[in-house]
């Protein structure tokens, strides 16, 4: 597998489909998540991992520091993005 490249765009895309926020917040939110993909980084393990993370202790420190709305849209934009991965990587 070569090394895959996510951009910002993607990024924001996939989050957009997520949120309400305005494009330009979730852009500079977003700016230091783009990555590049390593050979050895596994995005089916990556999936499981955030699986892994949505558990009942998680959502309630979620909710203690009023973050569930914008934990959920990361994981969710994370499983998006990984996603993207695993179908650019059939091309």
């Amino acid at each position: 597998m070569s090394n895959l490249m996510l951009t910002l765009d993607d990024a924001i895309s996939v989050a957009k489909r997520y949120s309400d926020m305005d494009e330009d917040i979730l852009r500079q939110e977003l700016e230091q998540k783009c990555w590049v993909r390593l050979n050895k980084e596994d995005p089916f393990e990556s999936i499981t991992g955030l699986i892994m993370d949505i558990n009942p202790e998680e959502i309630t420190n979620q909710i203690k520091r009023d973050n569930l709305k914008g934990w959920c849209i990361g994981i969710q934009a994370n499983m998006q993005l990984e996603l993207i991965q695993i179908r650019r990587a059939k091309e």
